[in-house]
């Protein structure tokens, strides 16, 4: 039993550090903005240029299999410039050791309410929370949303 338990933990912590570098590997990779319309790369999950007025934030990074392929959700916080925050989705997958963008972005809006993104049955979902038509911009939104997307041929196509 003593032998089995010491198995199972170390199990846990080689699945912990396989996740964690990936999760590394995903806020350390190459992305093309969304708001700046420029290729950036990532530093531990963060962009920032007062040249090119971008910052890029990321706020989630969710993992599964979408079309028989692993791959990397990147959920990001954008800005170019203006007073705006637009959130964008996008996936990734692992190639050569590394994350690379393989979808198009998807525009989620200005200054959502990101609550959670997950797949499940090859369908990417994203619960959010956007500005309804009576809520003022500087205000938490209000209209909830659940934006499900399918992975066709490398596009994210909304469904």
């Amino acid at each position: 039993m003593k032998r089995f338990i010491v198995f199972l933990a170390l199990c846990l912590i080689f699945v912990g550090r396989a996740f964690g570098d990936d999760l590394s590997l995903v806020k350390n990779s190459t992305i093309q903005s969304g708001a700046c319309d420029l290729t950036v790369h990532l530093k531990n999950g963060e962009f920032k240029s007062d040249l090119q007025r971008c910052y890029i934030s990321v706020y989630d990074v969710v993992f599964g299999n979408l079309n028989n392929k692993r791959v990397a959700v990147l959920v990001s916080g954008e800005g170019g410039g203006g007073s705006g925050c637009f959130s964008y989705v996008r996936v990734m997958e692992k190639v050569g050791g590394k994350y690379k963008q393989i979808s198009n972005n998807i525009d989620l809006g200005d200054r959502i309410d990101y609550k959670k993104a997950y797949i499940k049955d090859n369908i990417l979902y994203v619960d959010y929370y956007e500005h309804g038509p009576n809520d003022c911009m500087a205000c938490k939104p209000t209209l909830h949303k659940m934006l499900r997307v399918k992975l066709i041929n490398n596009k994210l196509v909304k469904i």
